[in-house]
């Protein structure tokens, strides 16, 4: 590939996003092979036949790294842009929203009509001549930008760090020059009146579904009032990005999922600290009373002490976090832990991840591509479990050693 290189983050989401595009569509294994197809899809599988390797070699060199390269090379591009002076909390926000530039570009790419990689005369064609697109994308770049700056700007805070005065001037006048200087449109803020009339709509389309799928079934009270609320704010601001509610009946049963993990964790998380205040209160004892006998997780049968472990593991594993708050991988890798979904083969928990990334589209995700998203995900509950397991092999041996 060749140089300057892209921002290395967004460069590598970009051709594992790519590499997934392009490894679902007909006339890759046609042109290639069904190997390059799948390796395209599955970074895990493994090759020794140097002729299918060299095959997915020539895929590389003639599809993924050109598309990969330009949609990342747009995150550079909006660089000069940055004002000098941020302080580093803000200044990785504003990068991150030049990374979802890059993301909306090839969005663009993949959404038009004919997609640019509908075919290899189309890509070939693309790549010899990006141009045709220049104008576009840049417009498509400059408007990703300046939206996700007015957004910063609206809620006022960069992860955990709160805007200052100073912070605001800067953002504000970067977002001014973005729009007078080079026609950036942010998109359209929602407003008051505006989110009345759609929550009327997501209200309604919600209690259809709650009539069509839970009626007769026993739901906690509290855990269905929470998930219908979070499910509404989904579709109100689904509706105001002119999608339609059709066809996301599911997401209400995934928020469900949602809010029973998020309980957990407080469970758990205070389950722990009553667990110090009592041994604290008698180091002699192994437990000083018997208040810390109930198990705070949901029910697991067999292997219940494992899979808390491991969920504990990975929700306290700082390497999950980014500003304090778990990634999307983490999040998800606990709620299928920790919740009952119907999941059998590893077939099957690739399917449940990927449905999860295609319904909620993760703006906090360290992964560009629902194929990346499932690899990532499953990588977390793997190192999670043999760190789980050791940790209670070693527990267990130093009881029988006392």
């Amino acid at each position: 590939m060749r140089e300057p290189l892209p921002d290395g983050k967004v460069l590598g989401d970009e051709l594992r996003a790519w590499a997934g595009a392009l490894g679902a569509k007909s006339w890759v294994p046609q042109r290639y092979s069904p190997t390059a197809a799948v390796l395209a899809r599955n970074r895990r599988v493994r090759v020794a036949d140097p002729v299918l390797v060299g095959g997915f070699g020539d895929m590389c060199r003639e599809t993924i790294a050109p598309l990969g390269y330009y949609s990342a090379g747009w995150c550079t591009s909006l660089a000069p842009l940055a004002p000098s002076g941020l302080r580093k909390p803000i200044g990785t926000a504003v990068r991150e929203a030049r990374r979802v530039a890059a993301r909306r570009v090839r969005g663009a790419m993949v959404e038009a009509s004919p997609p640019v990689h509908e075919s290899f005369d189309t890509v070939d064609a693309f790549v010899q001549n990006p141009t045709v697109r220049a104008y576009e994308d840049e417009k498509v770049a400059l408007d990703a930008f300046v939206t996700a700056v007015a957004r910063l700007l609206d809620t006022g805070v960069a992860g955990a760090t709160v805007l200052t005065p100073a912070d605001t001037t800067l953002l504000a006048e970067l977002g001014e020059r973005v729009v007078n200087d080079f026609g950036a449109t942010p998109a359209e803020p929602l407003t008051a009146a505006r989110r009345v009339e759609l929550r009327e709509i997501a209200v309604e389309f919600a209690r259809r579904v709650v009539d069509e799928q839970f009626t007769g079934k026993e739901l906690a009270e509290e855990h269905m009032s929470e998930a219908f609320e979070r499910v509404v704010t989904t579709y109100v601001n689904r509706l105001h990005r002119g999608k339609t509610l059709e066809g996301t009946e599911f997401y209400l049963r995934l928020r469900l999922d949602a809010v029973r993990i998020d309980e957990w964790r407080r469970n758990s998380a205070r389950h722990r600290h009553e667990g110090r205040l009592i041994l604290d209160g008698d180091p002699d004892g192994g437990r000083a009373d018997d208040r810390i006998e109930a198990d705070p997780t949901p029910s697991t049968t067999g292997s219940g002490d494992l899979v808390a472990e491991a969920a504990k593991i990975i929700s306290e594993d700082k390497s999950h976090r980014i500003d304090g708050r778990l990634y999307w991988e983490a999040r998800t890798a606990i709620r299928l832990l920790t919740t009952d979904l119907d999941v059998g083969t590893q077939g099957d928990l690739r399917r449940v991840i990927s449905d999860l990334w295609c319904s909620e589209q993760p703006v906090d995700a360290r992964s560009g591509s629902s194929g990346a998203a499932e690899m990532d995900v499953l990588l977390t509950l793997q190192t999670a479990s043999r760190r789980a397991r050791h940790a209670l092999t070693e527990a267990a041996q130093a009881g029988e050693a006392s």
